[in-house]
């Protein structure tokens, strides 16, 4: 199932790192290598901390908080697949929450291993090959 998305915040923010880009940063690259992905496994858009970020589909929350290099994090689980939310300021969701599109469910921030302010947003499609060098995740431009 092709899933068409919608953003994960109203207005526009800049993508600072898209989607499969092997970064220049060293100290990036060795968390790379840690995390065994050969490019950059989401897009992230560069916003101030405390923009509200919205979820991309309708869905049920199935992870919310602290998880490592992502700081605080949301995970959704949809008929498609899954999204995530990482690098937040705060989350407005709990576990077993049940989401519409485009409701507020974190605010930005720039917590775990964040360079600066700005939301990490991944997919991660049924059946995705967990051997694509992306831990599964895929682009999610095509969707929007």
């Amino acid at each position: 199932m092709k899933p068409k998305i919608r953003l994960p915040f109203d207005g526009h923010y800049p993508v600072t790192f898209p989607f499969a880009v092997i970064p220049d940063d060293e100290e990036i690259k060795k968390k790379f290598i840690q995390w065994g992905i050969r490019g950059h496994h989401g897009i992230d858009y560069r916003m101030p901390q405390g923009t509200e970020v919205l979820s991309c589909s309708r869905g049920q929350v199935i992870q919310v908080g602290e998880n490592g290099d992502f700081g605080i994090s949301i995970t959704l689980k949809h008929k498609w697949g899954i999204s995530i939310y990482a690098h937040l300021k705060e989350a407005k969701v709990n576990v077993g929450n049940k989401v519409r599109v485009g409701e507020v469910i974190g605010l930005s921030g720039k917590s775990g291993a964040a360079f600066g302010e700005h939301l990490h947003f991944g997919i991660k499609l049924n059946q995705a090959d967990l051997n694509n060098g992306y831990l599964g995740f895929t682009d999610p431009s095509p969707f929007f």
